[in-house]
C-alpha cells in the first residue's frame, strides 16, 4: 500500500500533509501505546530522546523481548535522535521518518532498508549505524 501511494504521489510531484505521511520514529511507538492505552486514559507523545529518558528502563542487547524499544544516539548530536520497537523473534518496526513509513527489520542487528521509489537509488538497500541503546518500557516492567 505504502508503495503504491508513493509512487503515485512522485508521479505527479505531489505530497498532500498527512494523508501521504506517515509517522516519525517515536510517533509509532506513541500511536501504539496511546491506542491501547498503555498510560490509561491520557495521551502521551514524546521525542525518542524523552522516549528513553522518561518512559524506559535501560536493558542489554541480550536482553531484548517483543514490546521492548532500540534507540539510536547520534554522534554529531550527541543525544538520542532515533528509536523503533522490537517485535517478536526479534525483528524491529521502524519508522524511519514522515515521508517513508514503517519498514521491517530482520534483527537489532542490522539497520537496513530500501530507498524510497522513485529516487535514483530506488531498489538499492540504504545502511545505517547500529543500534546505541535499548530500553523496556515501564509500563512492561
Amino acid at each position: 500500500m505504502l508503495l503504491s501511494i508513493a509512487d503515485e504521489c512522485e508521479s505527479r510531484g505531489e505530497w498532500v500533509y498527512p494523508v501521504h505521511y506517515a509517522w516519525d520514529c517515536s510517533g509509532l511507538w506513541w500511536y501504539g501505546a496511546n491506542k491501547s492505552k498503555l498510560y490509561g486514559d491520557r495521551v502521551v507523545d514524546s521525542t525518542a530522546a524523552g522516549v528513553y529518558a522518561n518512559y524506559c528502563t535501560p536493558v542489554d542487547k541480550a536482553e531484548l523481548r517483543a514490546g521492548d524499544l532500540v534507540f539510536y544516539k547520534s554522534r554529531s548530536a550527541g543525544r538520542i535522535t532515533h528509536m523503533a520497537v522490537v517485535g517478536e523473534k526479534g525483528v524491529v518496526y521502524e519508522a524511519m521518518s514522515g515521508y517513508t513509513g514503517v519498514v521491517i527489520g530482520d534483527s537489532v542487528n542490522d539497520r537496513s532498508a530500501p530507498y524510497l521509489p522513485g529516487t535514483h537509488k530506488a531498489g538499492q538497500m540504504l545502511k545505517r549505524s547500529a543500534w546505541t541503546h535499548f530500553g523496556r518500557p515501564k509500563v512492561f516492567a
